[in-house]
């Protein structure tokens, strides 16, 4: 009864269904890392990070400012 109650090749389907779900949530976390590294300040930024862009010339320093300002504020 059990094989012939969701009808001939149901796990099949199943296991198709599962695999599409996985690479839409592959897809989807990798989208969102690249988001993540791709924002100006790299996520969260140490302060001797930020000194260290500024002094290289990465910030100006009004962005070190704002940058630090904002890291100070959370």
């Amino acid at each position: 009864m059990w094989p012939n109650l969701f009808g001939p090749d149901w796990a099949w389907i199943a296991a198709g269904a599962l695999a599409m779900a996985l690479v839409i949530a592959a897809v989807v976390f990798g989208l969102a890392a690249a988001a993540r590294l791709e924002s100006p300040d790299h996520g969260q930024t140490s302060r001797d990070d930020l000194w260290h862009r500024y002094e290289i010339g990465d910030l100006t320093r009004e962005e070190f400012e704002r940058l630090r300002g904002r890291r100070h504020a959370a």
